[in-house]
């Protein structure tokens, strides 16, 4: 995977239904968009799906936050190894 060697202002505001790229084969759409807030985006390809969330929750009074993120993935029972 290549890092970006500059940024794009076209792709600086996705909003929700907007594809997400990951190859030439696929990506994911922006589900939740809530600046400061949280961010998804889930996919799916064949049998193979997946959900991504970065999500900002305040701590104190001071603005502090915490960032978790959270991966789902899932592959279809009928293409499991050995079903």
């Amino acid at each position: 995977m290549h890092s970006a060697d500059r940024i794009l202002p076209a792709l600086q505001r996705p909003a929700i239904g907007d594809p997400r790229p990951l190859s030439a084969t696929g990506g994911q759409i922006f589900k939740t968009i809530q600046p400061y807030v949280n961010l998804v985006w889930s996919g799916a390809s064949g049998r193979f799906s997946d959900a991504f969330t970065w999500a900002l929750y305040p701590l104190n009074a001071t603005h502090a936050t915490r960032e978790p993120d959270s991966v789902e993935s899932s592959l279809d029972a009928a293409h499991r190894a050995g079903d």
